[in-house]
Order: C-alpha cells, then structure tokens, then sequence
C-alpha cells in the first residue's frame, strides 16, 4: 500500500456499490478499504516510497 490518496464521486455509499453477483463476498474488502480511504488518519498519512528492488 503506498497510501495513495484516491477521489471518487458515486451515487450511492460504497457499501451499495456491487450488491449482487458472483464476488460480492470479495467487494466486501474492496468497501473496508474505501471505507479506510476516508478516514482522517489515511488522508493525513504521508505516501509510502516502496522499494521494489528488495523483492
């Protein structure tokens, strides 16, 4: 995660988002991060520098 700060706009909350079909159960951890996405603490986080080189 390299604490990327993403803006979305719907009409509806996240959770309403995929409500049906074959990877409803997989969307839910897709909600808990946008969900995470909002929180204070993520939005005033620093972004993360991942070095790619070590794996």
């Amino acid at each position: 995660d390299h604490k990327i700060k993403l803006i979305i706009s719907a009409e509806v909350p996240a959770v309403d988002l995929y409500t049906e079909g074959q990877i409803t159960s997989e969307f839910s951890r897709t909600v808990s991060r946008l969900i995470e996405m909002q929180s204070r603490d993520y939005l005033n986080a620093p972004r993360r520098v991942i070095d790619t080189s070590l794996t």
